[in-house]
């Protein structure tokens, strides 16, 4: 495709290809390209890959070195790539060298090589300064071969020294583009807040929520503990593997890949209690290999979390989001004690994340090289600082120091007191992977890895999901506290609310409250309502008789001016003083009708006091004679307004 306008033979000769090389060559340059311009040779290039695309159906496409290719070609090569949505791989200076392992690569690994993400997440306890900024400069001393970097989060403490401040306001990731392309940083900084002291689930909450994959499938996470230091070959190492056992076409479908949740970095010393000396299982080869003796070192399945350097696959991380958000929601005062099987020497969210594990079968490739210098992540434990939720506050120094006799007291060291208890830390890889991967020739698949389960033990597929099938049905019933008869749902993808159970399913006497599984509806409890007796019916039937009353003594007023207006009996203001003496007298309820509004206010006001004074001193008589009118009146007023505030308050 470019511009120098010799035989194709010759090119071939020049370039040491003779016919003992199995490639097909074809001459994609356009007429006159020794005379064409940047802009017709950009087209020309973009054209031939339509081409090959429209014949070949390419899954990847691999070009040299940019410094080394013509500009019109590398622009065409990357924007045509773009558009036919295929990956493109741009080999670095010392591709030869370094970067041989992607030969090992099937066409579905390479096709995923352009949009894999990888984002890196630190959680930096407190006094870790120094492990914190050791690790940094591993990450930005390692070669990713052209290769998009990382995004890097970094979960700082409430307190922070100067020279991690100092450091970070150096820190350019990525570095520099060199060609003067913008440059987007991808550091984000996340400084807690002091408050009370963290417990379990706020330390594994806040951790978990930290990342969260925009894409499933295709975004990853790699958890790095601050006493981790990488070789500058981890992500060729991250890579190799993320690609041949994510993407590969032998693994899309097979049953490992849905039970592998991430790949380790680092192996492990010691089992998940910190007590026992872990060693890696060897393996077993049905037939003899040639190429590697019979003792080499394999990688192998474990079912067993890592928080000092391990990727952990986007789905995966989605469906531990879910377990979580869901098990931090039980109440632990009315769960039965479990025993604790990780050491709180790691992070709390360890423990949740085993249970998810064994309730899956889910498991970590682990590495396992043939010599202790070819780690890819090592552990300094002379800075070790325990997670924050299980460290021990620091008591204040207000005693004073003990007093030593030099004639009882001896002062020779003993060095085996002093010695770490851990093991020492191993060298890094400095020299290509291709040499340090087990059957340098070939690739090993999962089914032939050997598997240990979350004590150690080897043990085959059907063992594991056996066993996984048992602890859920454990699970269930003791820790989500269902019903023995509730059926368990479906596995659904990226979910754990199998795991657990709605408010329906509780047993009762040991319900959760408030529990809700995310996804169902909120079913809160509820106590028992007190009975209470209903009364709006007398209510109503006391509200008509209120109405029916005042109906009737309107219809009998009417009759009565009626009755006066036909016959002429007694003049207006005679009628008027008889009909205000009747409605002055108080009925068998204790109510008053209306009084009569004529002439001035004082005027009624004043007639009104004199015909209640009258009605008042007329009932006292009928009723208690003995008594004082005044008294008695009083006392009628008074139970009249206690009767009618009730009355009203009710709405009438």
């Amino acid at each position: 495709m470019g511009r120098d306008d010799m035989a194709l033979d010759e090119i071939k000769v020049l370039n040491g290809i003779d016919e003992g090389c199995d490639v097909n060559w074809h001459d994609a340059r356009p007429d006159f390209s020794s005379w064409s311009s940047d802009y017709r040779m950009e087209v020309s290039v973009a054209a031939s890959l339509g081409h090959i695309h429209t014949f070949m159906h390419p899954q990847v496409i691999i070009t040299d070195d940019p410094s080394r290719e013509d500009a019109f070609f590398t622009r065409a090569a990357r924007s045509k790539a773009m558009e036919l949505g295929r990956s493109l791989i741009e080999l670095p200076t010392n591709a030869a060298a370094d970067l041989m392992w992607i030969t090992r690569l099937d066409s579905a690994s390479l096709s995923a090589w352009q949009t894999t993400y990888v984002d890196i997440l630190i959680h930096a306890p407190l006094y870790s300064s120094g492990s914190l900024l050791r690790l940094l400069k591993s990450i930005e001393k390692a070669d990713y071969f052209g290769f998009r970097r990382p995004h890097l989060t970094i979960e700082l403490p409430a307190q922070t020294d100067t020279r991690t401040t100092e450091y970070l306001e150096d820190l350019v990731w990525p570095p520099i583009d060199e060609s003067g392309a913008p440059h987007v940083s991808q550091v984000t900084l996340r400084r807690r807040i002091p408050r009370r002291r963290f417990n379990a689930e706020d330390a594994s909450v806040r951790l978990i929520e930290s990342f969260y994959p925009a894409r499933p499938i295709n975004s990853h996470v790699l958890v790095l503990s601050p006493q981790a230091e990488l070789s500058r070959l981890y992500f060729h190492f991250l890579m190799y593997n993320l690609l041949e056992n994510k993407y590969s076409i032998s693994s899309r479908n097979s049953l490992e890949l849905s039970n592998l949740m991430g790949i380790s970095l680092e192996l492990p010393s010691t089992h998940l209690n910190d007590s026992e000396v872990f060693r890696p299982p060897e393996i077993h080869r049905e037939s003899a290999d040639t190429r590697e003796p019979p003792e080499a070192a394999t990688p192998f399945l474990w079912q067993s979390p890592n928080s000092n350097a391990a990727l952990y696959f986007g789905d995966k991380w989605i469906e531990f989001h879910s377990f979580l958000t869901s098990r931090v929601s039980l109440d632990p005062a009315k769960a039965p004690s479990r025993p604790k099987l990780v050491s709180e020497m790691y992070p709390a969210w360890m423990e949740y994340l085993l249970e998810l594990m064994r309730a899956r079968g889910y498991t970590l490739l682990y590495p396992n090289f043939l010599s202790s210098r070819d780690s890819i992540a090592t552990l300094h434990h002379e800075l070790y600082q325990p997670p924050e939720e299980f460290a021990k506050p620091k008591k204040a120094a207000d005693a004073p120091p003990p007093t030593m006799d030099p004639e009882k007291e001896t002062f020779d060291t003993d060095p085996n007191a002093h010695r770490p208890k851990r093991p020492e830390t191993t060298p890094l890889r400095r020299t290509n992977l291709i040499s340090i991967l087990p059957r340098a020739a070939t690739t090993q698949e999962l089914f032939e890895l050997p598997l240990l389960s979350y004590e150690g033990n080897e043990i085959d597929a059907s063992g594991i999901n056996s066993a996984a099938r048992a602890f859920t049905n454990d699970y269930r019933r003791h820790v989500s506290n269902c019903k023995a008869t509730s059926k368990q749902p479906n596995v659904q993808p990226m979910r754990a609310d199998d795991l657990f159970c709605t408010a329906a399913d509780v047993v009762t006497g040991r319900s959760l409250g408030d529990f809700q599984i995310p996804g169902t509806p909120r079913q809160s409890f509820q106590a028992a309502k007190p009975v209470i007796k209903d009364d709006s019916a007398l209510r109503q039937n006391e509200f008509e008789a209120h109405l029916n009353r005042q109906a009737g003594q309107r219809a009998a007023q009417t009759n009565e001016n009626a009755e006066n207006k036909r016959t002429g009996e007694g003049d207006e203001k005679a009628g008027e003083k008889k009909g205000e003496e009747q409605r002055s007298i108080p009925n068998e309820k204790g109510e008053f009708p209306d009084l009569p509004k004529k002439g001035s206010v004082a005027e009624d006001e004043k007639r009104a006091e004199k015909l209640l004074d009258d009605a008042v001193k007329e009932e006292a008589k009928k009723e208690a004679p003995s008594e004082k009118p005044g008294e008695q009146g009083e006392g009628i007023i008074k139970q009249d307004v206690e009767e009618k505030a009730p009355a009203r308050d009710r709405g009438w």
